[in-house]
């Protein structure tokens, strides 16, 4: 998730201030692999390589992601952070654009369910 050069990676042709990823498109960058993180480990079982992170509902990877402990959980909200303050913008609002993610995934999503599980997950963190 990081180029050579140390910065954070991806979202060229941005419209962020510092012509690189919006914060926006950053917390969604931080979304799309964490969703994915238990799809192929058994419900309850235990994550290869993330400890802490047990299969199981949908959206664990994400809640892994803004709330566990660990090397992933750290380098998600390194990596958003740090989009964030290559734009100008403070990275202690990682979490902010995260949540701005999965509100945009709510209203944007042409399938119902996907929009209903992300609206579900987004009531749940913001609470």
């Amino acid at each position: 998730m990081r180029t050579a050069g140390g910065g954070a990676g991806g979202g060229q042709g941005g419209h962020g201030r510092g012509g690189g990823a919006t914060g926006r498109e950053q917390g969604r960058f931080g979304l799309r692999p964490s969703l994915y993180l238990d799809r192929h480990t058994r419900a309850g079982a235990r994550v290869h390589g993330h400890e802490g992170l047990l299969a199981g509902p949908w959206g664990a990877g994400i809640r892994y992601a803004m709330q566990g402990q660990g090397w992933y959980p750290e380098l998600v909200t390194g990596f958003v952070g740090d989009g964030l303050e290559a734009t100008g913008r403070s990275p202690d609002l990682w979490r902010a654009a995260m949540l701005t993610g999965i509100a945009e995934i709510v209203v944007r999503s042409d399938h119902d369910a996907f929009a209903r599980e992300h609206l579900e997950l987004l009531r749940e963190l913001v609470q």
